[in-house]
């Protein structure tokens, strides 16, 4: 969000906060920090689509 585009009153530290806060609830996502982020989708899609790309059909059309 550009700090700039909003009203100079606006309290951008507790906009910042419940607009996270309320992101992290509507996408299921915890707020934190994580080294391995890769527990927070879905790991089968991830694997369906690893195997898409990987394929012959899909290396041919490159």
């Amino acid at each position: 969000i550009d700090k700039g585009a909003l009203p100079h009153n606006l309290d951008y530290e507790q906009l910042k906060t419940k607009f996270t806060d309320s992101i992290s609830q509507e996408l299921q996502v915890p707020i934190g920090h994580s080294d391995d982020i890769r527990s927070l989708f879905d790991g089968h899609l991830i694997q369906e689509n690893r195997a898409r790309f990987e394929s012959g059909d899909w290396l041919k059309r490159r």
